[in-house]
């Protein structure tokens, strides 16, 4: 699930959730929603997210 490999980006990244949503233009909370799998993100937001995290392959 995409969730771990946000999970598996930070850390091979170094990055903190703040430092994570920062870069996506995100809240935190909306950062440790999506991670939690408390919502989906929507197709936009998924989209940031792979390309935040350079991940074409998703």
């Amino acid at each position: 699930m995409f969730q771990k490999k946000i999970v598996d980006y930070q850390k091979n990244n170094d990055l903190t959730d703040t430092q994570l949503a920062f870069k996506l233009h995100f809240s935190v909370e909306e950062l440790h929603n999506i991670k939690s799998m408390e919502r989906r993100p929507t197709r936009d937001e998924l989209r940031v997210i792979k390309v935040g995290c350079n991940e074409k392959a998703w």
